[in-house]
């Protein structure tokens, strides 16, 4: 489970991305930068995401 949370936080990540390029693209810098704060937040939940599964592995440093 932990690997598809990781998996789909990913897609999550790179949709989020692809709609902040979409913005700036069609000139909407006031919902592009609220898309950056969602964006900052989705990678810390991707980072607690990862660590998750790597101490689910054994491997966490």
């Amino acid at each position: 489970m932990a690997e598809r949370h990781v998996r789909e936080g990913e897609a999550r990540v790179a949709r989020q991305e692809r709609l902040i390029a979409n913005l700036e693209r069609d000139n909407h810098p006031e919902r592009a930068i609220v898309g950056r704060q969602v964006l900052a937040n989705l990678r810390w939940s991707q980072e607690l995401s990862r660590g998750h599964l790597e101490r689910l592995r054994g491997t966490a440093g």
